[in-house]
C-alpha cells in the first residue's frame, strides 16, 4: 500500500510535509496554464516533486470537478462539436506529454454537477466532512447549462470522449483514472436535470 495525497502543495514547504507525514506518492499540480504543459514544463515539475523524496504518480488533466458553468473544457461533457474536438485535442497532448516526462498517469472528471454537497457532518476523529442527503438539496437553479441530460446524452459525450483519448493513452503507456460525478443520483429522479449513468446509491 502506498499513502498519498491530492491534496494541492500550496508551495515547497506542503511538499515537505508531505515527506515528513510518510505520503510518498502524490497527485502533483503543475505550474501554469494546461495549455502550456509541454514535455519541458512537466519534466521540471517532475524533478522539482521527486526533490523532496516524493513521487509524481498522477497529474489531473483540465477536466475537474466543478459544476459544468464552471469547467475548464465544458464542451466535451456539454458534448458541443467542433469545439470538444479542439479541447479533446488538448487533453491527447497533455497525455503524449506526460509520457514523455516520465508521469505515469492522470486522473480526470466527467461530470455536468461537479461535487454536490448539502451538509457538513462531524466525521472521524472530530474532522468535519462534506456530506450529500438528497432529500436536503435544493435544485436551484433546475437545470445546468447543459439543460436537460438524458442517460443516452450522458453517455454518447462519456464514449465520444473515451473512444477519442484511451487510445493515445494507451499508445503513450499512460494509466487514465476516472472520477464521475459524485455522489450519484437516484434513478429515475436524477438531479438538477441530469440522468445519473456512472455510480451506485
Amino acid at each position: 500500500m502506498n499513502v498519498g495525497t491530492q491534496l494541492k502543495a500550496r508551495n515547497d514547504d506542503d511538499y515537505r510535509v508531505f515527506a515528513q507525514l510518510g505520503v510518498n506518492n502524490i497527485c502533483g499540480y503543475p505550474p501554469g496554464d494546461p495549455q502550456e504543459w509541454n514535455v519541458q514544463v512537466l519534466s521540471a515539475y517532475r524533478e522539482h516533486v521527486e526533490s523532496f523524496g516524493l513521487k509524481l504518480d498522477f497529474i489531473p488533466l483540465p477536466l475537474n470537478s466543478h459544476e459544468i458553468s464552471f469547467a475548464e473544457n465544458p464542451n466535451i461533457m456539454l458534448g458541443k462539436s467542433p469545439d470538444r474536438d479542439r479541447e479533446i485535442d488538448l487533453i491527447q497532448n497533455i497525455i503524449m506529454n506526460c509520457s514523455l516526462a516520465g508521469i505515469p498517469a492522470v486522473k480526470y472528471n466527467l461530470t455536468l454537477l461537479g461535487v454536490v454537497s448539502t451538509d457538513d457532518e462531524d466525521w472521524r476523529g472530530g474532522s468535519t466532512t462534506r456530506a450529500f442527503r438528497y432529500e436536503n438539496a435544493l435544485q436551484e437553479p433546475s437545470l445546468t447549462i447543459a439543460g436537460k441530460a438524458t442517460e443516452d446524452m450522458m453517455w454518447e459525450r462519456i464514449n465520444y470522449f473515451v473512444q477519442s483519448v484511451v487510445p493515445v493513452a494507451d499508445e503513450y503507456k499512460i494509466r487514465m483514472a476516472l472520477h464521475p460525478h459524485d455522489p450519484a443520483m437516484p434513478r429515475p429522479e436524477g438531479f438538477r436535470g441530469v440522468d445519473r449513468v456512472l455510480g451506485s446509491v
